[in-house]
């Protein structure tokens, strides 16, 4: 069920040609003429092209929970590749509705966005992870496992850090690092940090 959406924010086209050197993309947020009652009645569509104008693909995706702010500024976005947005506070885990970064440390400009709003612990992301041919392709252990945006990205020991409200007064702080042998994810670690 989404709750308190603007009517307006249906069919709103987000253009964004800065975030990345590599692609542009298009983003739009569009009702679902198929209910699911799996999900909301909400798709987004990203439809990335390569900055030579030749079409990458078009991705869309079912949105689960979201509350009426998310997809409704097209500012709300950031792009570590290009420094944009990328020195603006983070509450509550909120990133920006879409991000551009290198998330395998691979020197290609990849991406996330916001699926669920989430509750306390904040906003959950789905992660795209280009693959050599310049298509981008869902990371299915970082949208599973990880879910949030990472507060570090650590380009030399290629390790992701997310921190996360756990209670009232706890932070939950979790290491995921990428094998450079086997180019696979798994936790490396996870703590709790108390004041």
């Amino acid at each position: 069920m989404i709750l308190l959406f603007p009517f307006i924010l249906f069919g709103q086209k987000c253009e964004h040609s800065n975030l990345s050197d590599q692609f542009n993309i298009s983003i739009q947020l569009k009702e679902n003429s198929k209910k699911n009652p799996a999900f909301d009645s909400l798709y987004l569509k990203l439809i990335i092209t390569l900055k030579d104008g030749t079409h990458t693909q078009t991705i869309r995706r079912n949105m689960a929970w979201l509350w009426d702010k998310e997809y409704f500024d097209c500012q709300n976005v950031r792009s570590y590749s290009k420094s944009i947005n990328d020195e603006n506070r983070v509450v509550d885990n909120d990133f920006g509705d879409f991000i551009v970064a290198d998330l395998n440390f691979d020197q290609k400009d990849d991406f996330a966005f916001i699926h669920d709003s989430g509750g306390n612990g904040g906003p959950e992301y789905y992660f795209y992870i280009q693959k050599k041919d310049g298509t981008f392709e869902r990371n299915i252990f970082l949208c599973e496992e990880m879910v949030r945006f990472p507060h570090e990205i650590n380009y030399k020991k290629k390790e992701l850090t997310t921190l996360t409200r756990a209670g009232a007064s706890a932070v939950g702080k979790a290491i995921f690092s990428l094998n450079p042998l086997t180019n696979r994810w798994y936790l490396k670690s996870r703590e709790l940090l108390t004041d």
